[in-house]
This record gives structure tokens, C-alpha cells and sequence, in this order.
């Protein structure tokens, strides 16, 4: 490939001069043993191993095309990412000023990160990137003779690297620094050429390369992670539209705004007038099905609007225009989040396996009870509205037609009409390439959080407007009728009823995307034109006011949905007036500290009274139909991602293992003990708190040392708070007993610092969090497996999982916006005190005395043995076991009455269970995990048999 990335680094594109070099394709991965030429990339077979798995050369008979190649017609992914990039540097050589973007982070990540950061809820950490990274840079050497190793691969060196005669560094250093880690050694043979005098020159060329990453001082990595903040404090957090309509909510005074937004209306009610008889003929043009769904919308003044306000999903048009196709491609609008998600069959298929799909449907199809009547009674209803066409019998549907099963769902008091598209092959059909993002509850806090730094003095009133029959406001395409059909058992004739759908019905995957479009254009327009600060989510719009101008801007809203021709609530419960307090999502949102600088947040006392009653009616019959589980957990889910905060997610995982398990509809100890905690958390009544106390993040670095070989110092903990600027405020420095080592498990495996180093971690959060409330928090550790189970707040075995416990429970308690990344040993401040005991510590010119955390780590080891975490761990060893463990132990949950080991804390209060010293350990642990077993025997079993022994309560 003449005119590719050279030696040099440049790209020439239109030159003779054009440097190259020869690689093959093995050495990135492939399995073919392809050849290419951009230098950069020249990498050549890695040897016998790989060759021995080289696909072959010449024909093949079973190949696609009957040449063995056209088996791996696509590049390996690193070898594609190497490529664009190669073109990407090699355009910025030649003036390219695009780069900028293309090598940006995305976006839609960093808005996602900052909007979780500030719910209290992180990513994991491979799907974003490290705020600080973990090499200041890559020093990269090159020579043409062998390079010696000093240390292996991934390893550090322990004195300064000398570079050797003939060693080329890139960027330059005379030699290595320490503490650099080696990041690979290379052998690159390759083949080099130029072009002289019209002609090709060609040689062989062996080379070496090693790459070392060179760390950060621990000084430089503390001023890198203040400069980097804290993703809450990202721009991001908020899209451009609504950030300007926070700042002109902050710099205009409630008459301006009016003013503005009443020109607005006035302006496109004037127009609506001038284009009426336009309306009326592009109407005439649509088919009847979709003219009765569309008639109360302005289509071409809607059209009017989005070209104005250079809406960047113009299709959302033709979406409410020509009706939402049920089947097939989603449309690719750019302003969702790329994602891929195959179909699972074509609609050719379904089609041609229409009939025997149709009789697979119908045949299920039956009586349920009582709501049968009810069923039947709203599709009547819809059918008055034109939303549904029928009954329409049998024999009437066309060879192709799909028929969905229609059910009801009984939400508290009200009985919802679904159509379960899935069931009939509909939405099997569907494929996507982009996941539409609603705003949930973290962009509403998000909100929030902006108007509390913009408009913090104001009073601010809140409310939510609902669509109302949202979906059924947008039709079905014409081209979709063959895929509309519904069928409901109607108890009056003792037989199922088809229609068909002209709106768009609730249990459609492309209906989802249809209607989240659109609305998303109607969010988008009105923040941006008429600065109204609200979210979308769904058919709910949540919005905000400063107090004085509430009534105007409710009117603003209510004119602006008329203006389109939308319907939306506008009396009764969904249609309550701006106030202090209100419900959207299911939540209670609290503004009467709003002028304080506080938001809060809880359930609804309607969701937590649903949910209360349903665990503990599964927790009085011990059972839970595996069909049920599901379901459940998705309730969980959205009261516990309302809540914020990561203590149910571990329940919530428990309940799923149950539905997906073999168990039968017998609650195990585990999903037991699962529903018991996430009840208590639920009716602990406890609101997260969303505060602009701090913009400005915290920085805590911990570390641990285990070294059993040195008894002055065998396991160390050390922690560092440093303040928004940087400057170390506190720190602690503390070797552990031979009894507390014990305890995190010391005495049956060889290593503890996974649980050395979370020990530090929760240690720090209960020692410094008081004094961090509801601030932003990075928190920095240089264990991978601690930063990771930090994130997941879950673990497999008892003991982190028991500090986990701690953890959250502290993050959740102090309101804590916490972020967990990692630090490498070199660049960690927190090194030296956990390997050495520390009375002082100096930093940039300050001394600091050690704080004294004992009466900390004393709470954490009484709760260490009491947490629910723990029992949960004993619980899975005693499933695997074949046992089960006492009920009592089972139903313990977090308290609040204080512990039994002592401290001050007045969050330590776990109940405590089990006496707390002699504790039996088992004779065998054959079969059992090593760690799972002796929890389990911690739980106080019989060494022999394994068998539960009486357990109490402290």
C-alpha cells in the first residue's frame, strides 16, 4: 500500500518518496498470514506456535468465495483501531484538524459517567477511562541489536536503566528512571524500502523494541488526580440544551423569561394559523389509519420547529409522519448511544412461518380469571378511541399476518393492557444500533445539581407533566399492518378477539425507540427555545421553576404541548401544581432545602408500601415462583435505582442467581437473607441527599502492605485525605494484631492483601467520611481487584464481602458521591505508611500527625462478624454444603442499636450474632471452598458434620 504510514511517521499520499515497511497480519492477532505495509505497524509472526494455527494459502472448496483467504475477510480489531489510527497522525502531519475529535473520549461516556458519579453509581472501570493515567509517559527503545530485559514483562525496575550504545530512546532519556515498568520487548523484522531513481529498493531489517511506562512522582500523580476532579464535575453532566437553559434561568429575571417564552408561543401560534390549510391537505395524503392518530398534530409547523432550532434528528419528523415500522432496522439517529443489537430471525422468516406462529399465539390465548372482563373492557374502549381496529375474524388476516398475544398487568390499583410482541415474533425482527437513554433519575439529579449551583438563593418549585396515552398518540406504518394484530380472550363469547393496532402498542421493541424519538425532540425544543429546565423520561416530563415564576411557566408548558397537538394530563393526580414536594419515577423529590443547597430524594410511600407487603408475604411462605423472581428484581431495581446509593445491587444479584437456578420456589438461606436486607433498607426511610455543598472533590489514597516474613510489621494499613487543592489534611499509619490478621484470613491462605487493602479502603471511608458529607470523594487504591469490588460493591467470599457492606453503608449514610480508581505503588502516597509505622508525615512543607484510627478498625472487626455480608457468604457455603443455616441468622438485618465490640460510631451499629471468640473451625474443608467453609464455620458450625449449630442473637 503505497502512500501508507511510513517509518518517518508521515503520510504522503501523492508521493514517489513515500517511505514503507512490511508487516504481517498474524502479528496483530489474525489467523491468516497476510502481508501489509504501514510501517508503524509493522509487526511479523511471533513464531512456530502461531504459524502452526495459519490458515491456509490457495483454493478451499468450503471458502466463501474458494479461496482459503476469504475465511477471515476482516481485520483483527487491534490491527483496525492500529490502522485508523495510523491514517488519523498521519493526516495531522499533514494539516488535518480533526484529529482533535476523533481522539476524544465519547462524549455520551463521559455525560453517563458524570451523571452515575453524581446518583452515586460507577461503571465498571473498563468501560472508562482512568481520571489520572498510570504512566506519566512511554518511553519506547529501539536499536539494532538484542535488548537485555532487566526485569521481566509487567514488572518494575528497581534501579535507574542506563541506556546501551546504539539504543534509541523515544521521547529522549538518557536512561530509564526506576521504578519504570516493562511493557513489552519486542523482535520487529521487517522489510524497509525507498524509491530511488524510479526504482524500488528493498531490504531486510531486524530490530528491537522494548516500551517502559515511566510512573508519576507520588506528588505529580496527586496534582494530575486534582486536576483531573471528579467525573460528577464533568460539563458533561448535563447536555448543551440544558445547560443553557439553566443559565438563562440563572441571568434572567422572571419577567424577561416570561416575556421570551410568550413571544415564542406567540410566534409559532401565528404561524400554526398561516399553515392550517397546508395542515389540512398533508393530512388528506395519510393513510386512514394513520390520519385518525395524527389529526390533533401540527405536523408542519412540528417540522418548522425542529428545522429552526437545527434539531440534529430531523427524522424524528418522518417518524410521526409516516407511521413507526414494527419490524426491521431501527432507524440510526444520532442523538442515542451506538450500541448493536442483532435481530434474531428477518422478517422474511416470520413471514413465511406466519401460520404456524399465528397458531402457537392463539392457542395460548386463554381465560385467566376475573381480569379477563376488564381486558376486554379497555380494548372496547380503545377501539371508540380509533386506536384499534376490529374485531377483525380470522379467516380475514392476510397469509403474512402476526398476531400478539394482549395481557394485563395489575400495577397496585390500576390493571395496564399489554401486547407481548415478543410472543408473536415481532420484535425477533428488530434490530438496533443504538440504546435510547431516558432521563432517569440520575439526569434529574444531575438538574438539580446545576440549579443548585446557578439558582441556589431562589426558591425552586417542581412538578411533573405527563402524555398522556403517550403511545397511542403515534401510529403504526401502513407497511407494518401485517404485524399489528392483537388477540384478548373475551369472556363473553368464550373465545379470543383480534384487532388490529393503528397507534402504537405498549410491548413493541421498535415502539420504544418510535416514541422515545419523539419525544426527545419535544424535551429538546422546549429547553432550548424556551429555557425550561426539565428531563424526559418516557411520557413524564419533569420540570423545574424558581418559585415566582411557576405559574407563568406552567401555563408556557401547557401552551407549547397544545401548540403540536399533543394531550397531556391536566387535571387529577398526574397533573398536580409547581410545589416544594413532588412525585415523578416513582420518587419524592424534596425541594424545601433547596435554598439550604440540598435536594432530596426517597420512594414514594405508595412504592415502598407495594414492595414491603410483597417481601414480606414471600418471606412469611419461604416461597418464590422462579417466574416471580424476575419480575421482582426488576421492581427492586427501579426502587433501588431511585434511591441511589449500591446496597441492594447485591441483593438484587442474589435474586437473580435464584431465577436462573435450579431451586425450585423455595427461598434459599441466600435469597432469603437477600429480601430481608434490601426490606430493611427500603423502610429505613433514609433520602439521598443531592448537594452543591462542594463542586470541588476530596482525594483519599489507602494502601496495604502483607508480609508475613516481617513480624515488627506484617500487615500495614496506610490512608491519606487530601483536601480540594491538594494538601495532605490527615493521614494513618497502622500495623495490624495477629488476631485481626486472623480475621481477614490470615491463618488459611497464604495472602491477604486483596482483604488488607479493602480494609484500608473502608477504614478511610469510615475514619474521614463525617467530614467529606455529601461531597464528591475519588478515592484512589493501587489493588485492582479492591478498585473493581469497590465499584460492583459485591464479592464472592465472606470477609469482602462484609466490608463492602461497611463500605456502602458508610457511602450511603454520609451521602458520599464516591469514585474509585487506581493508583500504581510508585505514585501512591499512601506507600510508605502502610509499610512502616509513621507518627509524621510531611507534605509539601506541612507535618501531620497520624491520626489514631484504632477505635475505627475495632468497629470495622466487630461488624466484620455481624454484617449481613458475612452471613450472606456463610449462606452460600452452607448451600453448597447442603445445609442451612439457622433462621434467626438469617433474618439478621443492619440495626441501628449500636455494637457490642464498642466505638463512638454511631453508624457501627450492626447486630451482632454468634459468640464472638472460641468459634469452631472444621476438621475438613474436602469440597468446600477454603474461604466459603471456614465462614461457614465462623457461622458456628459443627466441625464433623458440618450440620447448623444453635446461633443467638447479641
Amino acid at each position: 500500500m503505497q502512500g501508507a504510514i511510513g517509518s518517518g511517521g508521515s503520510m504522503m499520499p501523492n508521493s514517489r518518496n513515500a517511505p514503507y515497511a512490511q508487516g504481517e497480519e498474524c502479528g496483530h492477532g489474525s489467523r491468516a498470514l497476510l502481508a501489509f505495509c504501514f510501517a508503524s505497524l509493522a509487526r511479523f509472526c511471533p513464531g512456530p506456535e502461531c504459524a502452526e494455527q495459519h490458515l491456509p494459502w490457495g483454493r478451499d472448496p468450503t471458502a466463501p468465495n474458494g479461496f482459503a483467504t476469504s475465511q477471515e475477510t476482516a481485520y483483527p480489531s487491534q490491527l483496525a483501531a492500529g490502522i485508523a489510527l495510523a491514517f488519523i497522525k498521519g493526516m495531522v502531519s499533514c494539516g488535518w484538524d480533526g484529529a482533535r475529535v476523533a481522539l476524544n473520549i465519547d462524549r455520551d461516556k463521559l455525560a453517563t459517567a458524570a451523571e452515575r458519579a453524581i446518583a452515586g453509581v460507577q461503571s465498571k472501570a473498563s468501560r472508562f477511562p482512568a481520571p489520572v493515567s498510570e504512566h506519566k509517559m512511554v518511553v519506547v527503545l529501539r536499536s539494532r541489536r538484542p535488548l537485555t530485559c532487566p526485569c521481566e514483562p509487567g514488572k518494575r525496575l528497581e534501579q535507574p536503566f542506563p541506556l546501551p550504545a546504539g539504543v534509541r530512546a523515544t521521547p529522549f532519556v538518557a536512561c530509564v528512571p526506576a521504578k519504570s515498568q516493562l511493557l513489552r520487548s519486542t523482535p520487529i523484522s521487517v522489510k524497509v524500502g525507498d524509491w530511488l531513481a524510479g526504482s524500488k529498493v528493498e531490504a531486510e531489517q531486524l530490530s528491537f523494541e522494548q516500551a517502559w511506562g515511566v510512573p508519576h512522582s507520588e506528588a505529580e500523580f496527586v496534582e494530575a488526580a486534582v486536576k483531573a476532579g471528579h467525573p460528577s464535575s464533568f460539563r458533561e453532566a448535563l447536555p448543551d440544551v440544558l445547560q443553557k437553559a439553566v443559565k438563562l434561568n440563572e441571568t434572567m429575571d422572571d419577567a424577561d423569561l416570561a416575556k421570551m417564552r410568550t413571544h415564542w408561543i406567540r410566534k409559532w401560534a401565528k404561524r400554526a394559523e398561516q399553515l392550517a390549510p397546508e395542515e389540512e391537505e398533508l393530512k388528506k395524503t395519510l393513510h386512514p389509519s394513520c390520519r385518525a392518530i395524527l389529526e390533533p398534530k401540527r405536523l408542519l409547523l412540528y417540522k418548522e420547529i425542529l428545522t429552526e432550532c437545527n434539531y440534529p434528528d430531523p427524522g424524528a419528523f418522518d417518524e410521526l409522519l409516516q407511521g413507526t415500522q414494527l419490524t426491521g432496522e431501527v432507524p440510526i439517529t444520532g442523538i442515542f448511544t451506538p450500541t448493536f443489537k442483532p435481530a434474531k430471525t428477518t422478517v422474511d422468516q416470520v413471514k413465511r412461518e406466519a401460520s404456524s406462529i399465528r397458531s402457537g399465539v392463539l392457542s395460548k390465548v386463554r381465560p385467566t380469571g376475573e381480569l379477563d372482563a376488564e381486558v376486554m373492557k379497555k380494548t372496547w374502549e380503545e377501539c371508540n378511541a380509533g386506536w384499534l381496529e376490529g374485531p377483525i375474524p380470522l379467516s380475514e388476516l392476510e397469509s403474512s399476518a402476526l398476531v400478539s398475544r394482549r395481557f394485563d398487568v395489575v400495577q397496585g390499583s390500576k390493571v395496564r393492557v399489554i401486547d407481548d410482541f415478543s410472543l408473536g415474533g415481532v420484535n425477533g425482527t428488530v434490530q438496533v444500533a443504538e440504546t435510547p437513554r431516558p432521563h432517569a433519575t440520575d439526569k434529574v439529579a444531575a438538574l438539580c445539581l446545576a440549579l443548585l449551583a446557578k439558582c441556589g438563593r431562589s426558591t425552586v418549585l417542581g412538578r411533573t407533566f405527563d402524555l398522556k396515552s403517550a403511545y397511542r398518540q403515534l401510529a403504526v406504518s401502513p407497511e407494518s399492518s401485517w404485524a399489528s394484530y392483537v388477540a384478548c380472550w373475551d369472556p363473553a363469547i368464550q373465545a379470543p378477539r383480534i384487532f388490529r393496532m393503528r397507534a402504537l402498542p405498549f410491548g413493541a421493541s421498535r415502539a420504544v425507540y418510535a416514541f422515545l424519538r419523539v419525544a426527545m425532540s419535544l424535551w429538546f425544543v422546549a429547553a432550548g427555545q424556551l429555557a425550561i429546565p426539565w428531563t424526559s423520561f418516557f411520557d413524564d416530563f419533569v420540570t423545574f421553576a424558581r418559585g415566582a415564576g411557576s405559574t407563568h411557566l406552567q401555563r408556557t408548558v401547557e401552551a407549547f404541548f397544545k401548540l403540536l397537538g399533543w394531550g397531556f394530563a391536566e387535571s387529577g393526580d398526574k397533573a398536580q401544581p409547581f410545589a416544594l414536594s413532588f412525585h415523578a419515577l416513582g420518587i419524592k423529590v424534596d425541594l424545601s432545602k433547596f435554598c439550604e443547597g440540598s435536594v432530596l430524594f426517597s420512594n414514594t410511600e405508595k412504592r415502598v408500601s407495594e414492595l414491603r407487603d410483597t417481601f414480606q408475604k414471600i418471606l412469611e411462605t419461604g416461597l418464590l415462583p422462579q417466574s416471580f423472581a424476575l419480575k421482582l428484581r426488576g421492581r427492586m431495581q427501579f426502587a433501588d435505582g431511585q434511591l441511589f446509593g449500591r446496597t441492594g445491587r447485591a441483593c438484587m444479584r442474589t435474586i437473580t442467581s435464584f431465577a436462573y437456578g435450579d431451586a425450585g420456589p423455595v427461598l434459599t438461606p441466600a435469597a432469603r437473607n437477600a429480601i430481608a436486607r434490601f426490606l430493611k433498607r427500603l423502610c429505613a426511610d433514609a433520602p439521598r441527599v443531592i448537594s452543591i455543598l462542594s463542586e470541588r472533590p476530596w482525594f483519599v489514597f489507602t494502601d496495604a502492605s502483607y508480609d508475613v516474613s516481617n513480624r515488627q510489621w506484617p500487615c500495614g494499613l496506610g490512608g491519606i485525605l487530601f483536601n480540594q487543592s491538594g494538601q495532605a489534611v490527615e493521614f494513618f499509619s497502622v500495623c495490624l494484631t495477629a488476631e485481626q490478621i486472623r480475621l481477614l484470613g490470615g491463618d488459611r491462605s497464604q495472602q491477604i492483601i486483596f482483604e488488607a487493602e479493602l480494609l484500608a479502603l473502608v477504614v478511610a471511608a469510615r475514619k474521614w467520611g463525617p467530614s467529606l458529607f455529601a461531597k464528591p470523594v475519588m478515592f484512589y487504591v493501587d489493588n485492582n481487584s479492591t478498585r473493581d469490588v469497590a465499584i460492583s460493591a459485591s464479592a464472592r467470599t465472606c470477609v469482602p464481602s462484609s466490608l463492602l457492606e461497611q463500605l456502602v453503608h458508610a457511602e450511603e449514610r454520609l451521602s458520599l458521591y464516591p469514585w474509585y480508581s487506581r493508583v500504581p505503588s510508585p505514585s501512591n502516597p499512601a506507600d510508605s505508611p502502610s509499610r512502616e509505622l509513621l507518627q509524621t508525615l510531611s507534605w509539601k512543607g506541612r507535618t501531620l500527625k497520624a491520626s489514631d484510627v484504632s477505635e475505627t478498625l475495632c468497629d470495622c472487626f466487630s461488624l466484620l462478624e455481624g454484617t449481613a455480608g458475612f452471613l450472606e457468604g456463610c449462606a452460600k457455603a452452607a448451600e453448597a454444603a447442603g445445609a442451612v443455616l439457622p433462621e434467626a441468622a438469617m433474618l439478621f438485618v443492619c440495626s441501628a442499636k449500636g455494637t457490642k465490640g464498642g466505638g463512638k460510631g454511631g453508624d457501627a451499629g450492626y447486630e451482632q450474632w454468634g459468640p464472638p471468640n472460641k468459634r469452631p473451625r472444621p476438621a475438613s474443608s474436602e469440597g468446600i471452598d477454603t474461604v466459603a467453609s471456614v465462614g461457614a464455620a465462623d457461622a458456628g458450625f459443627d466441625e464433623d458434620s458440618f450440620l447448623p449449630k444453635p446461633c443467638v442473637l447479641v
